[in-house]
């Protein structure tokens, strides 16, 4: 009796027509956001997961939006200024589908940089105390602008910590050092001072602080002797290893082809050897006891 109930009503849902199905409802799925990125300082475009209506979208920002553009699954927003590059500016609105399915969004932007510093990762230390805290260094290798370039403990969206660089010019040669720790002192540049992982872990240069930023440098580092997770120690180190390998930012997923961290300390640093960037164990050294060199 439940089968023959169930059946007249799916019947009365379809209009009565044995030949109809539920299918007739049409589209009900509304539009998803996939991704936000900047195109240019004053310009965005947002991914959606189907065509939108070229008349169903509006949007607002604190940046005044200077007009809107719709194609295929992608809204375009222009917006009347620069977005600035030390903090997100956020944009609200809704877009629709040709059925008329809508979706409201919220999304998080941050300012192009569009004359970036060309930037290495040239020294680190992950055990720091107090005297010595946890810090990384930067080489500049081509001039430009420090703006918005964020450096953080794992990959784009990933970590715990991450120091956001200001609106600053750099010349070749120069070295900037950013503190990852609390201290005695502090010093210009510095993340939320959460600390580094002391054996296992990554650090990432990344062109932007947002969750599609572009991995630029990267350092890996194990010491090679846990047997949890892979050797990573951690289930969130070890998953944002194996992301920043997929971003094409380290060699290998293995703790064996990291920078073995073993013999580090706050004053034994893990050190670049020059300029040589093949995101790989073979660009690293320990240096000798007090032989860490910040900003030399």
């Amino acid at each position: 009796m439940r089968h023959s109930y169930l059946a007249t009503f799916l019947l009365f849902l379809a209009g009565c027509n044995p030949q109809a199905t539920l299918t007739n409802l049409g589209d009900l799925h509304a539009p998803s956001l996939v991704s936000a990125v900047m195109t240019a300082s004053d310009s965005a475009r947002l991914v959606f997961d189907e065509p939108l209506s070229p008349n169903g979208s509006s949007a607002e920002s604190p940046i005044a939006i200077a007009s809107m553009a719709v194609e295929g699954n992608e809204l375009y927003v222009y917006f009347q200024k620069a977005l600035p590059l030390d903090r997100t500016t956020v944009l609200n609105g809704r877009v629709k589908d040709g059925r008329g399915n809508s979706c409201n969004f919220t999304v998080p932007l941050w300012g192009k940089n569009e004359h970036p510093a060309t930037l290495l990762i040239s020294e680190c230390t992950t055990k720091g105390t107090k005297s010595q805290p946890d810090r990384v260094e930067l080489l500049c290798v081509k001039p430009g602008s420090l703006s918005g370039l964020t450096v953080a403990d794992g990959p784009p969206g990933w970590g715990n910590d991450r120091c956001v660089l200001p609106d600053e010019y750099l010349w070749p040669g120069t070295r900037i050092v950013i503190q990852f720790q609390t201290g005695d002192e502090q010093l210009p540049y510095r993340s939320s001072l959460a600390g580094l992982g002391s054996n296992n872990g990554c650090i990432v240069l990344l062109g932007d602080p947002s969750a599609n930023a572009e991995v630029l440098d990267a350092l890996v580092y194990s010491n090679r002797q846990s047997d949890l997770y892979g050797g990573w120690g951690t289930s969130s180190t070890q998953n944002a290893i194996k992301r920043l390998v997929e971003l094409g930012g380290w060699e290998s997923d293995l703790p064996s082809s990291a920078v073995d961290s073993t013999h580090s300390t706050s004053t034994r640093s893990m050190q670049r050897l020059g300029e040589t960037d093949t995101d790989s164990a073979s660009d690293w050294v320990i240096a000798p006891t007090g032989g860490a060199s910040w900003g030399y």
